[in-house]
């Protein structure tokens, strides 16, 4: 039992039982998120194919007894693994979202496709398109891209993810390019 306020506590095991996801708990991950690697996307969408078959409310019922009211713990756990990585978290992944946002703009220039310069975590790209339709292109091929961004609208929003998750987006952004020009990229 992990005490995270005075008089509650939070059983794990209970709450995975609830949710039908008994399975969760054998998975190192979910300890300390953050340093094991999952996100709180990933968990999202692992929670939400586990508790499709409840209501909203039964849901809110079959975990309230689990709730500290106060401080989510997947939060209080992610804060803690991140404080204990303050000196290098940072530095680290600033350094990393620049090396691979610099390795996708040297991509794009090969490709000649404009982009906005970045300076944060992600990039707009010039698509030449409407960017709504490009983005259920790319969403077929398996990769979300951010929503429009009136007027800009075939400007494409990428958040600069893993290196392995840039080399999906290259494919399926590549393939999908070909779509409208057929073949002429």
């Amino acid at each position: 039992m992990d005490d995270v306020s005075p008089g509650k506590g939070y059983d794990r095991r209970a709450f995975l039982k609830v949710i039908h996801a008994e399975e969760l708990d054998k998975d190192d991950r979910f300890s300390t998120p953050r340093s094991r690697g999952i996100n709180r996307a990933e968990l999202r969408v692992i929670v939400e194919e586990k508790t499709r078959q409840f209501t909203r409310e039964e849901l809110i019922q079959a975990m309230n007894p689990f709730m500290d009211k106060l401080i989510p713990i997947l939060g209080l756990r992610a804060a803690m693994a991140a404080l204990g990585e303050r000196d290098t978290l940072v530095p680290e992944r600033r350094s990393n979202v620049a090396r691979i946002r610099g390795e996708l703009c040297d991509w794009l220039q090969q490709k000649k496709i404009l982009y906005i310069e970045p300076h944060a975590n992600f990039i707009m790209i010039d698509i030449q398109r409407d960017a709504k339709a490009f983005g259920h292109e790319m969403r077929k091929r398996g990769v979300a891209v951010g929503r429009p961004f009136p007027p800009l609208d075939q400007m494409l929003r990428v958040t600069i993810g893993t290196d392995e998750e840039m080399k999906k987006f290259r494919t399926a952004f590549s393939a999908s390019l070909e779509v409208g020009t057929g073949g002429q990229t």
